[in-house]
């Protein structure tokens, strides 16, 4: 299929169903800006020395210079040169070639003791620095200052970047099946999921009013949130399925459907207080004993989970791990 025609028919569809889209789709107009003419291109290669990657430039001269798309929508050609999070605004130069070839992040990040403070402004001015992205756009804002990048100079043109510096966490190539992808790809994946997740609230809105949707067809219900419902049926003190209201109340994803399938409302003994409970198990396990496990085991687990989040401190992460077995806890129901 052409692929003009392909975006703009996803993007009708997208629009005549908006209101069953994710959250960022709906803060968006589904539109696009007016195009770019040959003669604007043109000008704004030759002024910056350089040519954009076939595929966007088709896209801003064909479809729409900027406008719905990604995170915060896709910004127009002027704006994407312009690095926002910075208080001065600088332009980046696209005419010095994009620095990096594989994930990048500087390593005093890791080491450093967040729980103390925060690093001196020279360093997080070096470390957030436009010289990091020159020979990139900034074509769409993800939010708290993070960005998708387009690579227009250097070995990585064509390929969309990451740039996670406004929460530490460095500059990062994004994959799809392991490799590299263009903007074309990146868009209509974009796209194509927006679209996947329209199709399962519409399949789950159609299926909750013809009354089948398993365990949650009746209005009390609809008022409630999902530990709420969780909780009543742990009351009823009957093995029983959690599928129907993860269905209910997030989305039919894979995901979800997979937990569905693992975890349900199960009798089993305390592990801890030797008596019997009802609560959310596996199989083999209670959550609550994972859960602990994971508490037990969190100065080993903080590493890893330190790599993804950086600025992440060692009591930010027991508080979450203490919390999080609180809730299996308080879920679970002793039987009389």
């Amino acid at each position: 299929m052409n692929r003009k025609k392909e975006i703009l028919e996803k993007l009708a569809f997208i629009r005549r169903h908006k209101e069953f889209a994710s959250f960022g789709v709906k803060e968006q107009e589904v539109s696009y800006n007016p195009c770019l003419s040959e003669e604007d291109i043109k000008e704004f290669e030759h002024k910056h020395c350089i040519t954009l990657p076939d595929d966007y430039r088709t896209f801003i001269s064909e479809i729409g210079n900027g406008g719905f798309g990604p995170g915060h929508g896709l910004l127009p050609l002027d704006k994407a040169i312009v690095d926002f999070k910075l208080r001065d605004k600088p332009n980046i130069s696209l005419n010095k070639k994009f620095p990096y070839q594989d994930s990048w992040n500087e390593e005093w990040i890791t080491s450093f003791n967040w729980d103390e403070g925060y690093p001196e402004t020279e360093i997080v001015d070096a470390y957030i620095s436009t010289a990091h992205i020159a020979g990139c756009l900034q074509i769409s804002h993800f939010g708290h200052g993070c960005a998708f990048l387009l690579v227009v100079n250097g070995n990585e043109k064509g390929h969309i970047w990451f740039d996670g510096r406004a929460d530490y966490s460095g500059l990062v190539p994004k994959l799809k099946d392991g490799q590299r992808i263009s903007f074309i790809e990146w868009y209509v994946t974009f796209l194509d999921m927006e679209i996947e997740n329209i199709n399962k609230s519409l399949t789950n809105s159609t299926t909750a009013q013809n009354g089948t949707l398993p365990d949650i067809i009746n209005s009390n219900q609809m008022n409630k949130s999902f530990l709420q419902e969780i909780s009543e049926k742990i009351n009823e003190y009957k093995d029983s399925s959690i599928a129907g209201e993860l269905c209910y109340h997030f989305s039919q994803s894979p995901d979800n459907v997979q937990c569905g399938e693992a975890v349900g409302v199960r009798r089993y003994k305390n592990p801890y207080t030797d008596k019997n409970v009802y609560g959310l198990k596996t199989k083999n396990y209670p959550l609550l004993e994972i859960a602990n496990a994971v508490e037990d085991k969190e100065d080993e687990v903080f590493d890893v989970i330190k790599q993804a989040l950086p600025r992440l401190t060692k009591k930010e992460w027991e508080a979450f791990t203490r919390l999080t077995t609180l809730i299996y806890c308080d879920l679970e129901k002793e039987i009389n």
